[in-house]
This record gives structure tokens, C-alpha cells and sequence, in this order.
């Protein structure tokens, strides 16, 4: 599978386009497969750990009714940290869109799994710093507008004010590769830490 996704800039960022793109129409968000990120941002055994974290906070969302939608990926994880700042990431920086079947209610699933919609819970379990999880479900309006523009200039942006792109990976509860996904990494990290 050939990548759209360019490589780190010389800043060890995402650029927000492909430089290679002269139309710019490969640009962030990235969208990415499960495949791909693992193969792309697990290259640390730390990294390994995270994505195990967000695989499992993933199967947490399917178990407790999420069907599907799409997921941002932005932070230190999908930086080359380790080159930047000489440290690995510490956490997943994401930002989930969700759909769950008709049967199901937006408000009962999260009133019913509070522990996967509370951002704290959420980073204390799964060290998955979710910074909102909005049903698509909801009617658009303009405070959502506003809110999802301001997530996504956040995304945008490093600390410093610098530019940079960010990953979006499909959320599919269905999706028979993401079991196996888990699988491999859970292999490698058991691997690693025998070593």
C-alpha cells in the first residue's frame, strides 16, 4: 500500500501539506490506516505501549456500543520527539468522532460509560489524552462549528506556534484487521520486554 503520509520536516513535524503535492490536495489531516500507524508511529517500544493503550481504549468504545466514525491523532506521538526533544511520547493526543447504531441513545452511552467520555479517566487508563468525543448524530450548529474550527487550529499548531499536520484513522467496529493489530503488538512489547 502506497503511503499518502510525507515524511517528518526538518522541524521533526507533519508538514501540513505534502511539499511533493504542487495542488496541496494531500494535506492534513492525514487519513491513515491502523496498518499504517502502527507501522509508521510505533517505533519505540514506548510507542508500542501507547498504541496498545489506544487500541484497547478503542475496543472500550465498541464494547460499549460505538459502531463507528473517525479518530484525529495529534501531539507528541505523531512527532519525531525523540530527535526534537530527546524524550519519547508520554501520551496519544486524539479527538474522537462517533456514531453509534439508531437503538442506542448518544446521551445514555455517555451517561451509562462516563469513564470513556471524561477526559482525566480516559488519560489516567489509557494514557489517551482525548481531547473531546462528539456523536455525529448531533445537529450541526454554529457553537459546533466554532468548537470543531478551534479543535482543528489546535491541532495545527505546536506550543510554540509552529504549523504542523496531524493523522485521522477510521473508527470501525467491524474492522477485522484492528484485533489482529492489538495482537501483533502485544506480541512485540512481551517480545521486547523478555529481551
Amino acid at each position: 500500500m502506497n503511503s499518502i503520509l510525507p515524511e517528518w520536516d526538518f522541524n521533526g513535524l507533519l508538514p501540513v501539506a505534502d511539499p511533493k503535492d504542487r495542488r496541496q490536495e494531500i494535506c492534513s489531516p492525514y487519513p491513515i490506516s491502523l496498518d499504517e500507524l502502527v507501522d509508521r508511529f510505533g517505533i519505540t517500544l514506548m510507542r508500542r505501549k501507547l498504541l496498545l493503550n489506544l487500541f484497547d481504549y478503542r475496543k472500550a468504545l465498541y464494547d460499549a456500543g460505538v459502531s463507528g466514525g473517525f479518530q484525529w491523532i495529534n501531539g507528541s506521538f505523531v512527532e519525531n520527539v525523540e530527535n526534537r526533544r530527546g524524550r519519547g511520547p508520554a501520551d496519544i493526543d486524539i479527538f474522537t468522532v462517533y456514531a453509534v447504531p439508531h437503538v442506542l441513545k448518544t446521551e445514555n452511552l455517555e451517561k451509562n460509560f462516563p469513564h470513556l467520555f471524561n477526559r482525566e479517566q480516559v488519560r489516567d487508563r489509557y494514557l489517551v489524552d482525548s481531547l473531546g468525543a462528539w456523536p455525529v448524530d448531533i445537529q450541526p450548529n454554529t457553537f459546533l462549528v466554532k468548537k470543531f474550527l478551534e479543535l482543528y487550529n489546535i491541532f495545527s499548531y505546536t506550543r510554540k506556534g509552529v504549523k504542523k499536520g496531524f493523522v485521522q484513522i477510521p473508527l470501525c467496529k467491524y474492522d477485522r484487521k484492528e484485533p489482529a493489530l492489538r495482537s501483533r503488538l502485544k506480541k512485540s512489547i512481551c517480545k521486547e520486554n523478555a529481551s
